[in-house]
């Protein structure tokens, strides 16, 4: 598991993400087959941790709510594949994706469970597989660049999202935040920056999703404990499948 460039539009050809994109494009294809109406198909391949189906572990994160909901995590994924794609086999990025998928519905679960929270409502989207790439991404490859282009991208329509909220005005906490991600697509625009470090991405990343928890208070369909199960589980799989991918190559 030798140490590439990063992706570059130069070499595109060389260095194009093909996973990451094909998975992309069947989460895309799954939303336009479903988002007429989402609740049947939310029920039956959604993740229900009260009252889970043993193929919903890993059926639920392909699915989406709606079309920022699937923006977002399609921009994120992308930004993972560009740092992390190339660094793994195609085997191993597709074992970390699914084994973080199921430990983040599993952590879920147990969790809820401890806590009180009900179970009763089924979740559904790639927030969790996501998280546990990044968490590799991080692990591994924490200085390596990302075309800041796709970060403008995946900031608008979390700054979107979270002015849609009527309570946004009410804590001064969530427009400091607010504003503080604001600031960074100014900069970003302004200062014409063509890269940032995978560490300060992710960083931004899970500040949004602490801030969006503030934001909306934990609701019953929404796996915020899941995020943390997928970075868990993405840790834990690298290990698992890269070392003995590793393995392997030596014997």
């Amino acid at each position: 598991m030798g140490m590439q460039r990063y992706f570059d539009l130069k070499n595109l050809s060389e260095n194009f993400p093909v996973v990451t994109f094909i998975i992309a494009m069947a989460c895309l294809a799954i939303f336009l087959f479903t988002h007429n109406d989402i609740n049947p198909y939310e029920n039956l391949f959604g993740f229900t941790p009260a009252s889970p189906r043993i193929y919903s572990i890993v059926t639920y994160s392909f699915l989406h709510a709606n079309m920022s909901h699937l923006i977002g995590n399609i921009i994120m994924l992308i930004l993972v594949g560009i740092v992390l794609e190339n660094y793994l086999d195609s085997v191993s990025y597709v074992l970390i994706y699914l084994t973080s998928g199921v430990v983040a519905a599993v952590f879920d679960m147990l969790t809820r469970g401890v806590l009180g929270i009900s179970g009763s409502l089924p979740f559904i989207g790639a927030s969790g597989a996501i998280f546990g790439l990044a968490g590799v991404a991080m692990l591994v490859r924490p200085y390596e660049k990302m075309p800041s282009i796709l970060v403008i991208l995946f900031v608008i329509p979390l700054i979107m999202l979270v002015m849609d909220v009527p309570r946004i005005m009410e804590n001064p906490f969530i427009i400091l935040l607010t504003l503080m991600f604001a600031g960074l697509l100014a900069a970003l625009i302004l200062f014409q920056v063509p890269s940032l470090p995978t560490l300060a991405v992710f960083f931004f990343y899970a500040l949004f999703t602490v801030m969006f928890i503030f934001i909306k208070g934990f609701t019953e369909n929404v796996s915020y404990l899941g995020h943390l199960g997928g970075l868990f589980g993405g840790l834990l799989s690298f290990f698992i499948f890269c070392r003995k991918s590793e393995k392997e190559k030596q014997s």
